[in-house]
């Protein structure tokens, strides 16, 4: 079973930064599910997102990557 996801570092930033970011940004809801072996597909709860800002804004962005391919 491989697991992947990403998060910003949401810890490091300022709390009233933090909000204004969130005020800025929509969210993006996105399904998770997880492949079988005989090919059908389980879904679990929906999450949401918020997506960077475009390219050439002055922004400092942190993000973690972490998986499992085990």
């Amino acid at each position: 079973m491989a697991i992947i996801g990403v998060t910003t570092m949401d810890f490091l930033v300022p709390r009233h930064r933090r909000q204004d970011r969130e005020q800025r940004a929509p969210q993006h809801p996105h399904p998770i599910g997880h492949e079988l072996p005989d090919g059908s597909v389980v879904w679990g709860k929906s999450s949401s997102f918020r997506v960077l800002p475009s390219a050439g804004q002055a922004s400092l962005q942190r993000i973690v990557v972490f998986g499992d391919m085990g």
